[in-house]
């Protein structure tokens, strides 16, 4: 069974409803709005059981991660990364964003290993995947 949640007037919002499925909308407008949002995303993990999360935008890991702690459902949280990565991402904010994923998809064998260089990601928790 699929739920999809994205922010409120999205473009994705109005492609979903185009498309017969219903998202589950949330606002994040502030850093406020990014907490409320983790725990809504929480209590949705825990009344819908959803037990996999796919995060597309990277810029939405932080919020997914911080639900995936607060949530008692247990979640697996994969990440499919497609652009290059700019930077070393092992800061200490990075670290604990990028422990709550279980598992990274790349599109490149170049990607895959850029990953394996910045993120602090197992090598076995990488993996390519081409389109």
């Amino acid at each position: 069974q699929l739920t999809a949640v994205t922010l409120q007037n999205s473009r994705l919002e109005q492609l979903l409803k185009n498309s017969n499925v219903e998202p589950v909308l949330l606002s994040k407008k502030g850093w406020w709005g990014s907490i409320r949002a983790a725990f809504h995303l929480a209590r949705l993990f825990e009344q819908k059981k959803i037990d996999l999360v796919h995060v597309h935008y990277a810029k939405d890991l932080p919020i997914v991660g911080l639900a995936k702690k607060l949530s008692r459902q247990k979640v697996v949280v994969v990440h499919t990364r497609q652009m290059e990565m700019p930077g070393s991402k092992k800061d200490p904010f990075h670290r604990w964003v990028y422990s709550q994923v279980d598992h990274m998809i790349c599109v490149t064998e170049k990607l895959k290993k850029d990953v394996t260089e910045r993120v602090p990601l197992a090598p076995q928790k990488i993996s390519r995947l081409y389109y």
